[in-house]
């Protein structure tokens, strides 16, 4: 099964939020998370007491040649990890991984915030079930056969909970952009409000996950793979 590998800097058309839009990587060059202005207040301060300096890693957004590499590392890691479970299962049986987040959504205006904000890569373990890669495997396991696809109009519902679930950040920069102040409890604002967001994408993936293959097909997925090989 292919899927395409996140591309953040092509957008596609959408009736879209312009702060969301505004995360996304539009150039080869990379940018600064920190705005230049940050660096001459008390957060920028602060930012150089802990090691962050403008020209940091840490303060420059991902290029497309950089999203690629560490997409790369984590699909590299996912393959390997399914060998591993593979070589365990009874003779003949052979799991495939299931994105409950399609791997499309890393494609859209959502890509950048959850890969580099939120450090939530599509082929990461908690935004895969393992399930049954054919019909024997199926019923040798207990477990539903892959489906190959997803739902019609999935992905608008996922960008549309996203919207939701991106509010307060999208709150807290409107903030800044009308008061033209960002300091250090802005700094730790951002900071919480993406860390909440990780939070809820996490868990609308196990949701849509339990809601598209089946409930009972989601706890037989844990009970094998959570529990007996460590999968989250």
């Amino acid at each position: 099964m292919g899927f395409e590998r996140p591309a953040f800097g092509r957008k596609r058309a959408i009736n879209a939020k312009e702060l969301a839009e505004r995360e996304a990587v539009v150039s080869e060059v990379p940018q600064r998370v920190f705005p230049d202005e940050i660096w001459e207040t008390e957060a920028g301060e602060t930012l150089r007491e802990n090691g962050i300096d403008p020209e940091s890693e840490i303060n420059q957004r991902p290029t497309q040649e950089s999203a690629d590499a560490r997409f790369e590392e984590e699909f590299s890691k996912q393959r390997a990890f399914i060998d591993q479970v593979n070589t365990q299962l009874p003779e003949g049986a052979k799991v495939a991984p299931y994105a409950m987040l399609p791997w499309e959504l890393w494609n859209g205006r959502f890509g950048e915030v959850l890969a580099m904000r939120c450090a939530l890569w599509a082929p990461g373990a908690w935004n895969q079930m393992l399930l049954a890669d054919d019909e024997h495997s199926s019923a040798v396991l207990g477990l539903p056969q892959h489906p190959g696809a997803y739902p019609d109009g999935l992905i608008d519902e996922i960008e549309r909970l996203l919207d939701e679930a991106y509010a307060p950040i999208a709150g807290l920069m409107e903030k800044v952009h009308v008061e033209q102040n960002f300091g250090w409890n802005e700094v730790n604002a951002h900071g919480e409000a993406y860390e909440d967001l990780m939070r809820k994408v996490i868990t609308m993936s196990h949701y849509l996950g339990s809601m598209c293959i089946g409930e009972a097909a989601w706890e037989r997925h844990k009970e094998i793979f959570g529990t007996n090989i460590g999968w989250y």
